[in-house]
């Protein structure tokens, strides 16, 4: 991802992996400079039609609950 700023340019690089639990898909997303992780995103999604995707990404309370509980 590229992100015009007033201070200039920035990016970013993202990898992707699909995962399916059930009927539910996700995308597991890392979020990396170089060789180094710096973040993770999780997304469940759903092909609606052939021309819909529907996605939604968790609350970061209730990450942050789900990593405190286990």
């Amino acid at each position: 991802m590229i992100d015009h700023k007033p201070n200039g340019l920035t990016d970013e690089a993202y990898v992707a992996f699909t995962s399916r639990v059930g009927r539910q898909r996700y995308l597991n997303v890392v979020q990396s400079e170089g060789d180094k992780t710096i973040g993770y995103l999780f997304v469940r999604y759903t092909l609606v039609d052939r021309n819909t995707l529907r996605f939604a990404t968790i609350s970061e309370d209730a990450l942050k609950a789900a990593v405190r509980t286990g």
